[in-house]
């Protein structure tokens, strides 16, 4: 498949509004190719999961977003998600973008079966009838590794397990064969054992469509097993994006490196978290927004918020006077 740009997202900030005008997501730039897995990483708080719900127009009430999120379906079919009206953003979500989120007991519905709710994206969109609608939902459900899919589909969410209705929410999100895929720390509800298997079926899954993934996570650990690109996000900014192998080799802003640090590696070897947490968006402090947790801060870091700027290679982005 080509690897034209799926999804640019430029100069992307959200705001909420509840008493006064806040940004929470400041002037967002990021690339994702087709056929491409994009990690996106931070810790709870700093704007990755607004930042995912802004690319289908999901904001909560009170949440807005401005600048542009350009989405194409080919190389010469692009629109901007921002300035779509309702009828529009219909058609594209579920067909050619749909989300896995955090929490698939909340994102699935209590009252209808998961043959219902699959069943209900194929109809709207695939324009199928229901009974094309209940096979498909059944061979999906026999492509996400679910046992015994003609019973599971007659069940309701509570009957099954976290890790089985994850992979309900995986197969709603495939049903359409959509170009991207965006989960939203698909893997924090299961145990270590189902968070490997949810990975390599999201892979699978991957190599067999060509779709492209955005990963939204706080596990580095995970993005070094299946991402191309990373982006490091802190207090609603990307501090630095580069190739994964790259991130790993040499990663270069203070917070990457915290966040690597906090990683464990060898038994017996102590972790070194990063202290402090993320500030409120309205309790930042001046000129770079992570100085006041950095243990390599000088008096010029408090003075100046500094620019995402290439290092080494072209693909190498970071936000560090010291490293710039």
């Amino acid at each position: 498949m080509d690897n034209y740009p799926l999804l640019k997202i430029n100069n992307l900030s959200i705001f909420h509004s509840y008493k006064k005008k806040i940004k929470i997501v400041s002037d967002l730039n990021l690339k994702i190719r087709s056929s491409e897995v994009f990690g996106l990483v931070g810790e709870s708080g700093c704007g990755k999961s607004m930042t995912a719900l802004s690319i289908l127009k999901l904001l909560p009430k009170g949440i807005f977003a401005e600048g542009n999120i350009f989405f194409s379906l080919n190389h010469k079919e692009h629109f901007d998600i921002l300035k779509l009206d309702d009828k529009k953003l219909i058609q594209l979500r579920g067909k050619h973008i749909s989300m896995v989120f955090q929490d698939p007991l909340s994102s699935l519905n209590p009252v209808f079966t998961i043959g219902e709710q699959i069943r209900e994206t194929l109809i709207i969109h695939e324009g199928i009838s229901k009974k094309e609608a209940q096979q498909r939902s059944i061979e999906l459900l026999r492509s996400v590794k679910i046992p015994e899919p003609e019973k599971v589909i007659k069940s309701y969410p509570h009957q099954l397990s976290g890790g089985m209705r994850q992979r309900v929410m995986i197969a709603i999100a495939i049903s359409c064969n959509p170009l991207l895929l965006i989960a939203d720390e698909p893997t924090t509800s299961v145990d270590v054992t189902i968070q490997a298997e949810l990975l390599k079926l999201l892979m699978e899954i991957k190599e067999k469509t060509g779709m492209s993934i955005l990963l939204i996570t706080h596990d580095l650990s995970i993005i070094s097993e299946v991402a191309n690109i990373v982006a490091i996000m802190y207090a609603g900014r990307i501090v630095e994006i580069a190739p994964v192998e790259e991130i790993f080799k040499k990663p270069m802003h203070p917070y990457t490196i915290g966040l690597y640090n906090s990683l464990p590696n060898k038994r017996g070897v102590k972790l070194s978290p990063i202290p402090g947490t993320v500030p409120l968006p309205e309790e930042l402090p001046s000129g770079c927004k992570f100085s006041n947790r950095c243990k390599y801060k000088i008096p010029e870091c408090e003075k100046k918020e500094p620019l995402l700027l290439p290092v080494n290679t072209k693909e190498h982005f970071v936000r560090c006077i010291k490293v710039i």
